[in-house]
């Protein structure tokens, strides 16, 4: 009871923030300065564990011209959200180029204002959902504010009633790289709370591309034996399993545990 008081509280304090800081300022390294908008709490929120929600993606796309040699890469945000990791890695490495592809609508708003804000010219901002095929569907978004990112393409979110039906177009990984339009990507970002699977099964032109160096992929899963096909079937392509998160999420009520898994196409010790 305690728990659960101490967690109203706090979402509480990051609701009356929001109604007097409506943009948040982020130090990263090299004395630049991240511009987060931060209208709600869960906005706050994300500006607030920045650092702390998910070190090793901070310590994975600081490294990403180690691993390419260069800072002129190719990164694929998939589940971008209001932009956090998007918007680091344009700042910190100003010769990449970043697809941002986010598909609800309230996030993807907050990822054009964030852009703007940060003056950032190296990242393109894509309102699509990765699915297997290319086609037209309805996104269940249980949340409809900024920075929740509550949506899903297959039925409602984690059982959570639908606030918004909201049309989405939907492709495929294997049609982005097949589309002369987008460049190809050296590292690609996948954070779409359970679809991962879904979209891994068209995806087999970009993960046979040796251009592609690196994977960081948010997984769910809910056996020891799903989460050991989900890497077996990534390192068949060719990668080395590097990290797998400190932290797991569970969802008690289905038995879902949620992690990071770092991929290098050729292993890389930091």
């Amino acid at each position: 009871m305690i728990k659960k008081a101490l967690h109203v509280l706090k979402w509480k304090m990051y609701g009356l923030k929001s109604i007097f800081v409506k943009f948040s300022k982020i130090k990263i390294k090299d004395g630049l300065v991240l511009n987060l908008e931060t209208k709600n709490s869960h906005e706050i929120h994300r500006a607030q564990t920045f650092y702390s929600k998910e070190p090793e993606m901070i310590d994975w796309l600081n490294n990403l011209a180690l691993v390419n040699k260069g800072d002129d890469f190719v990164l694929y945000d998939i589940g971008a959200n209001i932009g956090i990791y998007s918007l680091y890695a344009a700042l910190i490495h100003n010769s990449a180029i970043i697809y941002a592809f986010e598909p609800e609508s309230t996030n993807f708003a907050s990822l054009c204002t964030n852009i703007v804000s940060n003056k950032i010219t190296n990242i393109i901002p894509f309102q699509l959902a990765f699915t297997e095929t290319d086609k037209f569907d309805l996104l269940n978004v249980g949340i409809v504010s900024s920075g929740a990112g509550a949506a899903s393409i297959e039925g409602e979110y984690y059982g959570m009633p639908n606030k918004l039906l909201q049309g989405v177009y939907c492709t495929s990984l294997n049609n982005i790289y097949e589309n002369d339009f987008f460049r190809k990507p050296n590292f690609t970002k996948i954070d779409v709370d359970g679809h991962e699977s879904t979209i891994l099964n068209n995806a087999s032109k970009i993960l046979t591309d040796k251009n592609l160096k690196g994977l960081m992929i948010e997984f769910e899963y809910s056996s020891q034996i799903e989460m050991d096909t989900f890497i077996t079937k990534i390192c068949d392509y060719g990668f080395n399993l590097i990290l797998k998160s400190d932290w797991i999420e569970e969802r008690k009520e289905n038995n879902i545990k949620t992690r990071n898994f770092m991929f290098e196409r050729n292993k890389l010790y930091y």
